[in-house]
Parts: C-alpha cells; sequence; structure tokens
C-alpha cells in the first residue's frame, strides 16, 4: 500500500487491480470472512455476548475462510479425472457448471423415483414394506405367527382396561423382544395401536418428501392424493377392535391432558447414551432437574445403568466448549449436533463440522448446590408438610 501511496494509485489490493486492469483480481468475498473471523465483534444478546467469531460459531463461513485462503497463496486443487485446476478462473467457471449439471442430474433422479413410487401407490403398491408382524415377499405381507401373537397381545391387553405403560411393562416381564432383540417401550407399543395397517389395510402416501435437496419429509395434509387399498392382506386385529383401540385412547388421552406437543428443552434429543444408544429425557426431582437415559427411566436400571447428568452440568460444559459468557439455545443449536453420554462422567460434544470435543464434569458438593432459595423452599415445604401453611400460601410465596 506505501508504494500505491507513492505511485499515486489506491490504498487498496482491489482498487490497484481495478485500476491496472490486472489479470489476477483480488478476491472480493474475502473481504467479509477476513472481517467476520479476524476482526472482534460487538458483544450483543443474539451472539451470546462474545467478542471473537470462531469456527464453531458459523462451520459454513468457516469452510469458505479456509477455501479463501487456499486460494490466496496459491494452493491449487487439481481434479485429475475432468482435468480442472481451481486455482485458475476457468477453473473456477467449470467447477460451477459442472455442480449446476449435477444438482439438475439429481433433480431428474429423484422426480423418476417420484413418479415410480406415485405409480406404485396408484396400483395399491406400498413403500414401506417394513411392518412389525410381517414379512414383505414378492409383493405380499405375510403374516410373522410369533410377531403377530405379541401384536394381539398388546390390543387385548389394552382392550382389557391397562394403560400404555402397563402394556409395556408386562410385554417386557414376559420375554417378549422387539425385532432387534430389544425392550420395548411405550412408543413403540402405542405406534402398535395406532399403525391402521393390522386390518389388513393400507392407506398410502401419508407422507411425501419436500424436494431433492433438502429431503425433508412432511405429513401429506391434501398436499398430494391418498390411496386406500382395502383387503390387501391379512389382518391380525379386526376393523373393529382397531376402532375401539382409537376410541378408547383418545377418551383416556381428553381424560389425562397427555399426548399434548412435549416440552422441548434446549437438550431434547440431543444426548445419547453410550450403553444402549437411547435418547436421554429431562427428569425433575425435587432439588433439581437432571438428563436421564430414557431406557433406564422406562425399564429400570436392569435395562440401563447409564448415569444421570444433572442440567446445570450440561449447561456450564456447554458454554464453556462455545466460549460464551452465559448459555444461548440458539448458538448451541446452530454449532452442536449431538452430546453422547460416556461413563465415568465423560461427555462428547459432537460440532456441525464433526469435530469431536470431550468433556469430563463432576458433580457437585451438596453444601455448594444448596443455594439460599433452595433453602428457603426446603423451608416452605416442611412447614406445609406440618401444616403450618395452607397450600395456597405455599403456592404464593414458591411463585415470589
Amino acid at each position: 500500500m506505501v508504494a500505491s501511496a507513492y505511485l499515486g494509485l489506491p490504498l487498496s489490493l482491489q482498487g490497484v487491480g481495478s485500476v491496472l486492469s490486472l489479470d489476477k483480481q483480488k478476491l472480493s468475498e474475502g473481504k467479509d470472512l477476513i472481517k467476520y473471523f479476524c476482526v472482534p465483534c460487538t458483544p450483543t444478546k443474539s451472539n451470546g455476548g462474545r467478542t471473537r467469531n470462531l469456527p464453531m460459531h458459523d462451520s459454513k463461513k468457516w469452510c469458505e475462510f479456509k477455501k479463501y485462503n487456499l486460494r490466496h497463496i496459491g494452493v491449487d486443487v487439481y481434479f485429475e479425472e475432468q482435468n480442472i485446476h481451481t486455482i485458475s478462473s476457468d477453473g473456477e467457471l467449470m467447477i460451477t457448471i459442472l455442480a449446476s449439471y449435477a444438482q439438475e442430474e439429481s433433480r431428474q433422479v429423484s422426480e423418476n423415483m417420484k413418479w415410480r413410487i406415485r405409480k406404485n401407490f396408484e396400483e395399491g403398491k406400498t413403500w414401506n414394506s417394513v411392518i412389525y408382524g410381517y414379512s414383505y415377499d414378492d409383493g405380499i405381507f405375510k403374516i410373522i405367527p410369533h410377531e403377530a401373537h405379541v401384536v394381539r397381545l398388546i390390543y387385548d391387553y389394552y382392550l382389557s382396561g391397562m394403560g400404555v405403560g402397563a402394556v409395556t411393562k408386562k410385554i417386557n416381564e414376559e420375554g417378549y423382544l422387539t425385532r432387534k432383540n430389544k425392550k420395548w417401550n411405550k412408543s413403540s407399543v402405542r405406534y402398535i395401536l395406532t399403525n391402521y395397517n393390522y386390518t389388513g389395510n393400507l392407506i398410502l402416501q401419508k407422507t411425501y418428501t419436500e424436494n431433492h435437496l433438502t429431503k425433508k419429509k412432511k405429513l401429506n395434509n391434501g398436499y398430494l392424493p391418498k390411496y386406500h387399498v382395502k383387503e390387501s392382506h391379512e389382518a391380525i386385529v379386526s376393523v373393529s377392535e382397531y376402532r375401539k383401540v382409537q376410541e378408547e385412547l383418545k377418551k383416556r388421552d381428553s381424560l389425562s391432558g397427555k399426548r399434548r406437543s412435549p416440552k422441548k428443552y434446549p437438550f431434547t434429543g440431543m444426548i445419547v447414551c453410550d450403553k444402549c444408544g437411547t435418547n436421554y429425557r429431562r427428569k425433575t426431582t425435587p432439588y433439581k432437574h437432571v438428563w436421564q437415559c430414557n431406557n433406564h427411566i422406562e425399564n429400570g436400571k436392569v435395562a440401563c445403568d447409564a448415569k444421570q447428568v444433572p442440567e446445570e452440568i450440561l449447561f456450564e460444559v456447554s458454554t464453556d466448549i462455545l466460549e460464551l459468557e452465559e448459555f444461548n439455545e440458539d448458538t448451541f443449536k446452530k454449532n452442536i449436533s449431538s452430546i453422547k453420554a460416556c461413563d465415568n462422567n465423560e461427555l462428547v460434544f459432537t460440532l456441525n463440522d464433526e469435530t469431536e470435543v470431550i468433556k469430563k464434569w463432576q458433580n457437585k458438593p451438596r453444601s455448594e448446590s444448596w443455594t439460599k432459595e433452595k433453602r428457603e423452599l426446603a423451608r416452605l415445604r416442611e412447614l406445609k408438610r406440618r401444616g403450618e401453611i395452607n397450600g395456597k400460601n405455599y403456592s404464593n410465596s414458591t411463585n415470589n
């Protein structure tokens, strides 16, 4: 820039290249990337109060920044089959053209597959042939006797007055396993109770894929036609039994107020048990919130003896990894794809750029976790137990 000033040229590489009409111009897209990663940023609520942008804060920009630096220092990537050098402007153009061809090819393959699937639906042929209780041979669902027996038991137990949880517990106690030789859980039992396919009929195209890029699956609420195939295979339960179960489910759900959309927390669906592969679930104890393996919660320590993780530990470790002053859910979701809970108090965080960060944690001593608010709550609970304050006064005191 000093030499440019002496010669009366602009004080920037971009300006010099433009004035002199050089063959190699400064890469303009790098300016924003350099500013993002190399210049301190203003701490705000939306960025979690950070003063520096790190790779984990925007993995896509970081990949672009690395590519920019490679080109800037003259590193060439050569595609031998296509005879393309990325360092040349012609090479970049060819890569862009080839990428557009690949995208169009992907779209055409997707459209061809959609046409074939929908043609099968029109002919009454299913796309997903995996149904517990049946095998699928030569386009026909055939009953698997021992699995069909379990399906009938589930329906019979539920219609006898047992709840979904009680049915799950009973078939596990009787030694029945899923197709993957695992214990049953409430969601899989409920899925069987609500699966219309067991009546010997099919409803096809209940979902559809949004597009060939996102591949996101959506419920078909009238966007595409549905197909009702009657008596397509042998029934395991009758239509009347199925309808009775649906009415009973609806009745019990309305009485209990359940089956509403479950409340979402920052770590919902993020933590996986290293021992059994089941997701962790939030659990409320009298003194704190913890996250525990769902298999352990539903089926006990015999099924999985994974250790619970205090929620405050998850907040602290996540904040530390992301280098934040305080936990920010948006930043957390944007940069961390999953957490694996392992033995020996280890948490393995997988970032969106597929790097892993291992953190060990320790339970806080009771004296540290016993805050002033918790002491007051315990005092009020004891007064309520003795009858010295009533429930209304207790609720008012705890809400203040």
